[in-house]
């Protein structure tokens, strides 16, 4: 082989491995740290809600949850800025939040929802005046288990 060659293999390498290096640096950490729902198990989101004149609360909600203005949703949240049945959150591969084609928009991070949108433990929700913050997933032994 010739020094030429053994350059050329040598910086393909070395290319591979920084772009290895890359993929890795650039992760969802989150994505890792998601826990499984394991059998007898279900998968619930985490999430401090803010609507104002109330104190904060923390809850959990099961996958599909659906979160708005009326008595039969997963979440309640009393604003009138918010509608009767304004988003739902899904936990397929990843968490996601879809706008249930709300007045006022359901926002992540200040961007507008259109669409399902993924979540990462952080992200500021805005549905109206009320702030969610997602806290992130968590498994939860089911009451049920099916088996």
């Amino acid at each position: 082989m010739t020094a030429i060659a053994a350059i050329q293999w040598e910086s393909l390498g070395t290319i591979a491995a920084a772009f290895v290096l890359a993929v890795w640096a650039l992760r969802d950490p989150d994505t890792e740290r998601q826990p499984s729902a394991a059998a007898g198990q279900e998968t619930v989101v985490r999430l401090k809600a803010k609507v104002r004149g109330r104190p904060v609360q923390a809850v959990e909600l099961k996958d599909g949850a659906v979160i708005g203005r009326v008595p039969g949703c997963d979440l309640v949240l009393d604003d009138s800025t918010v509608s009767k049945h304004h988003a739902r959150i899904h936990c397929d591969a990843a968490p996601l939040i879809e706008d249930l084609d709300s007045t006022n928009g359901t926002y992540v991070n200040g961007r507008p929802v259109d669409g399902p949108t993924a979540l990462r433990r952080g992200d500021r929700i805005a549905l109206g005046a009320a702030k969610i913050v997602f806290l992130g997933l968590a498994a939860r032994t089911s009451k049920n288990p099916k088996g």
